[in-house]
């Protein structure tokens, strides 16, 4: 049966009624039931408003009312959706993926996504999004963690060792991946045949 449509400007809270935080702009022009070329007119209200967000081609990110003096809602919230539409693999890592494992000493002031893709570092709203390039990384594990929206794929403890290890730049320097290892030794959480069954995907120098 299809759906009425719904007008452009109570979209945004109709989206988030149903839990959708993301949206492409196909979809858009169905819902409102218009063609797709008509959407920047249709939208601009809510995007005056601050209500939708334009982050990447073809799709819309919807912004809770509690996010708008972010402009954005935290990363956790649509990562995995944007990389889906994408189509890239991907894994929330280092030391955003150090503090899903309750590792990290203090909160990570920038989202790390490794990614097999080349992308550039974003800042959206108050959060900055850098991309770590790593052709291997579909090849290792990670675990899903719940977020407000769905899911999110973080890296195993493990390779978040290794990650933060390979990329010690981007992980507040040797002293601090030293305390994250150590952290995880002293809850005896750090698993050497996990890291064993990870390495070929590192540098030698890394292992």
């Amino acid at each position: 049966m299809e759906q009425p449509s719904v007008p452009p400007r109570t979209l945004p809270d109709a989206l988030l009624a149903e839990g959708v935080a993301w949206i492409t702009t196909s979809a858009i022009a169905e819902r409102v039931g218009i063609r797709p070329d008509q959407l920047p007119d249709s939208l601009e209200r809510s995007r005056a408003a601050g209500r939708m967000r334009s982050i990447t081609k073809g799709a819309r990110l919807v912004v809770p009312p509690e996010y708008l003096g972010w402009v954005a809602p935290p990363p956790e919230h649509y990562v995995d959706a944007w990389m889906r539409h994408l189509g890239h693999a991907y894994y929330a890592g280092l030391l955003t993926a150090a503090a899903r494992h309750d590792l990290a000493h203090h909160a990570a002031q920038v989202f790390h996504v490794v990614t097999s893709a080349r992308l550039r570092d974003r800042t959206i709203g108050r959060s900055k999004i850098a991309f770590v390039d790593a052709k291997h990384c579909r090849d290792r594990q990670t675990v899903r963690a719940t977020v407000p929206t769905g899911q999110l794929v973080v890296s195993s403890l493990a390779v978040t060792l290794l990650d933060l290890v390979s990329h010690p730049d981007r992980s507040g320097r040797p002293s601090n991946v030293a305390s994250i290892a150590a952290l995880a030794l002293e809850d005896g959480r750090l698993d050497g045949d996990a890291l064993e069954a990870n390495v070929a995907t590192y540098r030698v120098p890394v292992v």
